[in-house]
């Protein structure tokens, strides 16, 4: 078990890194710039996409258990419209100039962590992408090393990586449903 509980089977470890990254090559290749967009993550070689909404946290003051709130929550507090590229700030504008505020404290507490999302959303997305794959045995993951997670596996500051400008990965492969399998609440990031 680590510190926190885990399984250590259920979460990636340093002798999951593969020595091979040439599984990410194409990715290298396609990914050419790194401007805080999903293109820079993304390789623009795919039909089409989907836009994951992190969710924000309430804390509910009964239990002060943290609880997901859905940005359509907040956009209905602050009569904002949730559009294929909405932006969290932008709901919150929106019910700046509306009058209403932006919702914090009332609807959410603290707002969507950038870069991760619970384990329930990966878990409830690697589900979806499973039923929609013919290779849901043969996924590769990166965790970009300068997150916590790459630390976490305490692995050697040089060796092999799946280089992308500004965010260079370690590699590990698993299946679909493995993107659950987290490290110390840090998923995979490519």
């Amino acid at each position: 078990m680590t510190p926190h509980g885990e399984d250590r089977e259920l979460v990636w470890q340093a002798h999951d890194v593969l020595d091979d990254v040439s599984a990410g090559d194409w990715v290298t290749a396609e990914l050419t710039r790194f401007d805080s967009t999903v293109g820079s993550l993304v390789p623009p070689s795919y039909a089409g996409y989907t836009r994951v909404l992190h969710p924000a946290l309430r804390v509910e003051r009964a239990s002060g258990e943290s609880v997901p709130v859905r940005w359509a929550e907040v956009a209905a507090a602050t009569g904002a419209v949730i559009h294929p590229t909405v932006e969290w700030f932008s709901l919150l504008y929106a019910g700046t100039i509306r009058g209403v505020g932006g919702g914090k404290g009332t609807v959410w507490d603290d707002g969507p962590e950038i870069g991760d999302m619970p384990e329930e959303q990966f878990a409830a997305l690697a589900a979806v992408l499973a039923e929609y794959t013919d290779t849901r045995d043969d996924c590769w993951f990166g965790f970009w090393e300068g997150r916590g997670a790459a630390q976490s596996l305490g692995l050697p500051r040089f060796g092999p990586r799946v280089q992308i400008p500004d965010r260079e990965n370690f590699l590990v492969h698993g299946t679909v449903r493995d993107a659950v399998r987290t490290l110390d609440s840090w998923g995979p990031n490519l």
